[in-house]
This record gives C-alpha cells, structure tokens and sequence, in this order.
C-alpha cells in the first residue's frame, strides 16, 4: 500500500478530487418510500492521515492505491472489500481488524460528505459491488435474478455524474457558511 500523499487543499481543488468513496448508509427501517438517503460520499484525499485511526488510515489509503492503480474516479467501499477478497486478502491484514469499528469512524469523520438519496435497488447495487455474484429479489421477480455487472458500472456513471454536477456547489456553500476553509 502506497504511503498517503499530502494534496493541496485549497478549496478549488477540493471541489473537483481525484477521486470519491461512496459508502452505503442503512436503508431506513420500515421506508417503504422509492429513494432514502443512503450513500455517502467522501473524498480522502483531503482527509488529514494523522488525525485518523490506523484502521480509517488503511481504509483510506487502500481506496487512495486502488484510485492511482485503476484511475476511477468513483469507489465503493464494498467494491474496495471486493478487492481483497478476490486478492484472498482482508481487512484484518491490511490494518483494519474491526471493521464495523472502523467503518463507524469513518463515518464521523469531520470532512466534507455529500448524502446522496438512491433507489432500493441502486443501494443494494452500492453495497454488493464487491461481490462475485448478486442476487436481486423483488416482488416482480420473488426468485430473484443475477444482477449484471453492466448495472454496477450505470450505477457508477450516474454517481459520478451526479457528484461531479453537485459536489463543487456543496463546496461552495460550505465555504460560504465558513464551515470550510482551504489554505
């Protein structure tokens, strides 16, 4: 794993990264509503390392290797557990023995997060994408099916769109608000 590189955080940078992680959120109990918040996205590359846990540090950087490696400008974090696993790897070996843990830190971490609201079915696309194989089970279809990779990679085209139209303007009103301030 490649050492976290320090980027400029002047707030024009930090309106376009390198890249963002998207992390799936609980889908509301009971919600029987068509779109819940329920994704997160972050950028870590403008998250300051020594502020961080070991665990959120590996999580982090591990996201930050596979950007540099593949040069997607989108990650799920269940895309990055997916990566281990085929690798035949975990977490636990690369510094993040708790994950659950690990990923409540991450969540509260205080840096920019964009919630996003997706659809049931985009949200289970958002936290299986990891996955060698998913089954999708709806009332039109109570057997379920195989989910298409194609489905993940429309997902992650509609994700990026959305974050690279409404991210500069959420940093925006960040900075006007004062609860952001670059260097």
């Amino acid at each position: 794993m490649q050492p976290y590189e320090k980027v400029s955080t002047s707030v024009a940078n930090i309106k376009n990264p390198p890249f963002w992680l998207v992390l799936g959120l609980p889908w509301p109990d009971g919600s029987r509503n068509d779109t819940e918040e329920c994704a997160q996205a972050i950028a870590p590359t403008f998250i300051p390392r020594e502020a961080q846990s070991r665990p959120v540090q590996a999580i982090l950087d591990f996201g930050v290797g596979l950007h540099r490696k593949h040069g997607m400008r989108v990650l799920f974090l269940s895309e990055l557990t997916g990566f281990l696993r085929r690798a035949q790897a975990s977490w636990a070996e690369i510094g993040v023995p708790d994950f659950d843990t690990a990923l409540n830190e991450l969540l509260e971490v205080p840096t920019p997060a964009l919630f996003m609201s997706l659809t049931q079915h985009a949200h289970m696309l958002l936290c299986t994408a990891g996955n060698a194989q998913t089954i999708s089970h709806s009332p039109e279809n109570p057997a379920g099916r195989t989910v298409d990779p194609s489905e993940y990679a429309e997902l992650k085209k509609n994700l990026q769109g959305a974050l690279e139209r409404d991210w500069p303007a959420y940093i925006d009103d960040l900075t006007r608000s004062g609860h952001l301030r670059g260097q």
